[in-house]
Order: C-alpha cells, then sequence, then structure tokens
C-alpha cells in the first residue's frame, strides 16, 4: 500500500482524531511550564550577567616534598669499612657526638696514630708560632745595627768623595818643602864648610903655613865633613819622605776606591738580614697552616673514636633530624666517598621545595599566599596547611621525573604539625605535598573563552 507523503488539511486532520484529542491539541501550556521556562532563561541572563562581572582565582599547582631549609649535613665513614651496628632510623632525633654506627675498619688504628703524629706536630708548629716574636725582634735589631753602620760608611764614604786626596796632598807637600829646605840649607853648609877648607889649605900650603897652624885645618876638614854627612842625612830624609808620601797617597786612592764597596757590601747586608726575617716569619706561618691541615684531615679519626672491640664509632656531626638511611644490613660494604645518611640541622625550618613548570612561571613572584595538600593527611578530613612562596630560583632546570624545564622554588609553612583533636602530628621530611598558588584573578567570562581561545590558536 502507498502512503501519501503530502500533508493533509487541516480540517480534514481534525477529523481524525476525537473531541478529547482535539481538546487537548489546541489547549494553551498550563501556567507552572511557562513559568519555568521564563526561570530557565532568566538564570541564563543572569549567568551571562554575572559571567561579566564575578571573578575567580587563578591557581597554579605544583608538587613539592617537605626538606630542611638549609642544607642536609651528610653523614661520612673517615676509612673504608663494614657496618657492624646501625643505631640510627629515619625521623630519629639526634644530638652531636651521638653513636650512629660502628664499622669493622681495619685501619682505624694506624689512622689513629697518624692522627695522635699530627696533632704532636701541630703543637710543636703552634709553639714555635707563638716563640717566633722573640726570635723576630732579634732578628729585627741585628738588622737596625746593619742599617745603623750603613749609614755611618754611606756618610763617610760621601765625605771620602767630596774631599779626594786634596787635603792628603796639601800636608804631604808642606813636608816635602821642609825637607827641600833642610837639604838646601845643608847643601849651602856643605858647600861653605868646603870652601873655607880649601882656602885653609891653600894658605897652609904657602911658605911658613900662610900664618895658619895645622889645628886650624883639620877643623875645617872636620867641619867640611860634618857638613857634608848633614848633606847626606838630608838627602836620604828627603828621599824616605818621598817614599812615605808616595805609599800614603796610593793607599788614600786605594782606599777611596774600597770605600763605595764597603758601603754596597754593608747594604747587601742589611737586605739579606731583612728577606731572612720575612723568610723565617712565612717559613713558621706555612709550617702552622700545613700542621693545621694535616691535623685536620688525620683527626677524623682517633683512639676515642674506636671501643673496645676495636670497632671505629660513627659519630653524629651536628644534633638534628635523620633525613635518610643508605646501608641498614651488617656487613654492607662502607665506602668513605660515599654518606651514610643525612641530618636536618636542628635549628633548620621545615619548607616544602617545589618544581613549578615553566608555562606557570608568569606571573609568580615572592611573597604569594600557598595552601598546602599534604598526601599523608587528607585534606578533606584534616585541612589545609597555609604558606608562603619564599624563593624562585632565577633559571630553569630539568626536572628529576620528566626532564622537562622547572623553576625551583621553595615554600615556608604558617606551622609544621597538624593538630588532631588533643593530638599533634608532626610533619616530617619527605612528605610530598600539593601546593597551590593563588596567583591572580580573572573574569569568569574570560576563564569560560579560554578553552574556544586555545583553540581558536
Amino acid at each position: 500500500m502507498k502512503r501519501d507523503n503530502h500533508p493533509k488539511p487541516l480540517s480534514e486532520a481534525l477529523e481524525d482524531h476525537s473531541v478529547e484529542g482535539i481538546a487537548i491539541l489546541t489547549a494553551e501550556p498550563v501556567r507552572i511550564a511557562r513559568a519555568l521556562i521564563w526561570a530557565m532563561v532568566a538564570l541564563v541572563v543572569a549567568g551571562l550577567l554575572w559571567s561579566f562581572v564575578g571573578r575567580a582565582d587563578v591557581i597554579v599547582t605544583a608538587q613539592g616534598t617537605l626538606s630542611p631549609e638549609s642544607e642536609v649535613r651528610r653523614i661520612y665513614a673517615p676509612i673504608d669499612g663494614e657496618l657492624a651496628d646501625l643505631y640510627i632510623a629515619e625521623g630519629q632525633p639526634v644530638s652531636k657526638g651521638d653513636v650512629l654506627a660502628r664499622l669493622n675498619a681495619r685501619g682505624a688504628i694506624e689512622a689513629a696514630s697518624n692522627a695522635l703524629q699530627a696533632q704532636l706536630k701541630l703543637e710543636d708548629a703552634e709553639r714555635d708560632s707563638k716563640q717566633f716574636p722573640q726570635k723576630k725582634a732579634l732578628m729585627e735589631r741585628k738588622a737596625a745595627a746593619l742599617k745603623a753602620q750603613m749609614e755611618v760608611e754611606s756618610r763617610l764614604h760621601e765625605n771620602r768623595v767630596s774631599e779626594g786626596t786634596t787635603k792628603l796632598a796639601e800636608g804631604q807637600k808642606a813636608e816635602l818643602d821642609e825637607a827641600r829646605s833642610i837639604l838646601d840649607n845643608a847643601r849651602r853648609t856643605r858647600e861653605a864648610a868646603r870652601q873655607e877648607l880649601d882656602r885653609y889649605s891653600k894658605l897652609f900650603a904657602q911658605p911658613g903655613g900662610g900664618g895658619i897652624a895645622e889645628l886650624q885645618v883639620e877643623q875645617k876638614r872636620t867641619a867640611a865633613l860634618e857638613a857634608d854627612n848633614a848633606y847626606r842625612v838630608a838627602q836620604s830624609k828627603l828621599a824616605e819622605l818621598d817614599f812615605r808620601l808616595s805609599h800614603e797617597y796610593t793607599q788614600a786612592n786605594a782606599q777611596l776606591e774600597t770605600s763605595g764597596q764597603q758601603t754596597t757590601d754593608l747594604q747587601l747586608q742589611y737586605d739579606s738580614a731583612v728577606r731572612d726575617i720575612t723568610d723565617a716569619e712565612d717559613k713558621v706561618r706555612l709550617q702552622l697552616q700545613s700542621a693545621r691541615l694535616v691535623s685536620e684531615a688525620a683527626a677524623r679519626i682517633r683512639f676515642e673514636n674506636i671501643d673496645k672491640d676495636n670497632f671505629l664509632l660513627i659519630l653524629a656531626p651536628v644534633s638534628g633530624v635523620i633525613t635518610d638511611v643508605t646501608s641498614t644490613q651488617r656487613g654492607d660494604k662502607i665506602q668513605a666517598n660515599a654518606p651514610l645518611g643525612g641530618i636536618a640541622p636542628k635549628d633548620a625550618r621545615p619548607v616544602l621545595k617545589i618544581e613549578i613548570a615553566e608555562h606557570d612561571r608568569a606571573f609568580l613572584h615572592e611573597g604569594l599566599p600557598v595552601k598546602l595538600k599534604f598526601n599523608a593527611f587528607p585534606y578533606q578530613r584534616y585541612g589545609l596547611i597555609s604558606g608562603t612562596l619564599a624563593y624562585i630560583s632565577p633559571a630553569t632546570k630539568p626536572s628529576a621525573q620528566d626532564k622537562q624545564p622547572v623553576y625551583e622554588g621553595r615554600v615556608t609553612l604558617d606551622k609544621n604539625y597538624y593538630q588532631i583533636a588533643d593530638t599533634r602530628y608532626p610533619l616530617r621530611y619527605g612528605m610530598t605535598a600539593s601546593a597551590e598558588i593563588v596567583v591572580r584573578e580573572r573574569r569568569l567570562i574570560d576563564l569560560g573563552l579560554d578553552p574556544f581561545r586555545q583553540v581558536a590558536g
């Protein structure tokens, strides 16, 4: 049977229905349905208007781990060995000097002996350092004496250079003039005596003796001999004086030439004395520094750190809380360059160290309020802990999980515990939490349009 797809006229269609059906079709909607429709329209309009004026918080979420604010102090064994006993666990409070573990270390006794020798050398170096000021004062006095001697010699040298040999030559000339005058007088006396002897001899040779006695002639001869001897003596003295003065002049010239060398030698001695003081001071200082370094390096093991069973005791370097333990089984091999665990210092504040995604960094700044949700305490039941964004790293680094670039951040906590009834439950290092940071407020319409903007590019 073929169906007619053309619509029937209204009159024919009404004939196909009963009176009740026609009444239902032609009746107006009930009043409650009309009110419901208007209410829905009003709600849509009100919601649209509220989206333009209403605002909502923009929150950045970051995951983090509770850690001490200061660096964790690592626990190291001073030498290699085997773990004999372990007395600590994560979260355990310890005091400085507490025994954390015992090691079976064969070289502990030898290392303790070396530490003792290093301590003795350090004491010797410290004693030398304390006594050095007295030694230095003596060396400085010797240097001062050399300096004074050098200054005196320098002045003498300047005087010698200024005077030269002039004064000596003047004195020698006076002596030579006197000697030459004596020689000239002796020569004239000798010539006069010879002439007198010659005249008396000629007169005595005449007949009758020329009226002169032989005794007179002998007297004149004796006088001539004495005058001749006096002349020879004057000649000899002049020659001796000339030789002596020539030697003195030569010595004066030599002394003048070597006078500057004496000043130079004294200057060298003084410089050497000053250098000796500096070298001695540096030597004492370096010996003390070296002894301290060796003593500090060797002082990691002392006989006090070895118990009666010859086990090496590992002591807590600071007071605090154990954050982690790497070896727990007896017989574990312990290496000196591998940490046994870590201690958070006692006075360290707990902070939440978070990783901030690069796309969330734009509007973050230090000082923003933070809400923390710790996984160990469900926030729906135990609430949130407030905090403050205290630090954001200036540059990114690869994330430890997915190697994506992230910024490091630190959140300080307003409190480090949960108060449940009358019991206080402290937060422990290593707990993870989600940090919600309120960045800014945005209009609801903008938040609703963001997905469409992202799709539109």
